[in-house]
């Protein structure tokens, strides 16, 4: 169950709580768990969150590493996360970053959140595992049944304009700048509460 703080803030799970040992405690206090001893399918988690609140995924995806057959992280406030070293171990897939041997890992994000996406502009990017493999028949039919018969090009055309936009260096420099402008305004916040 989220927590929510004197801010307002939902979050951050604690860090224990992504120990297996206690998922599956809650499983088996859950009355509505059938199968408790069965290994849960997917574990999804938001990566981060309105507020702000960010998981190091590199520790979760260890923890749960065959544990749990799939880690989804919906990465829609983190379509950026890729493009600079702060968000190292921040984000779920991303060049050079390392594969779960076991569990295959799921990241979706709104492209048109963040980055130059129109309106509801999103991807799913998937990282198989070292020993699974996604099911790309069965995947792309799941797909095809909840996306309209009748795509929009122009979203679909801004997917690649973001993806353009953020090649280095231009992408790094970009977040960079938000990360500079973003720290500018809590120092400016500060001094105004004082």
């Amino acid at each position: 169950m989220p927590t929510r703080n004197h801010y307002g803030i939902i979050g951050p799970i604690e860090h224990e709580a992504f120990q297996f040992e206690n998922i599956q405690q809650k499983i088996d206090a859950n009355p509505f768990a059938t199968g408790k001893r069965s290994p849960p399918r997917i574990l999804t988690l938001t990566q981060s969150t309105y507020d702000g609140i960010l998981y190091n995924v590199e520790a979760i995806k260890q923890m749960l590493d065959r544990r749990i057959d799939t880690l989804h992280f919906d990465e829609a406030w983190l379509p950026h996360a890729s493009f600079h070293e702060l968000y190292a171990s921040m984000h779920a897939i991303g060049h050079g970053r390392p594969r779960c041997r076991d569990s295959m890992v799921f990241s979706t994000q709104s492209t048109h959140k963040l980055l130059a996406g129109l309106s509801q502009a999103s991807q799913i990017l998937v990282q198989e595992s070292d020993s699974q493999r996604l099911d790309r028949e069965c995947f792309n039919e799941a797909f095809l049944m909840h996306t309209s018969t009748s795509p929009q090009y122009a979203i679909i055309a801004s997917c690649d304009v973001a993806a353009s936009t953020m090649e280095p260096p231009t992408g790094t420099a970009l977040v960079e700048e938000a990360i500079m402008e973003a720290l500018d305004f809590r120092r400016a916040m500060r001094k105004a509460s004082l």
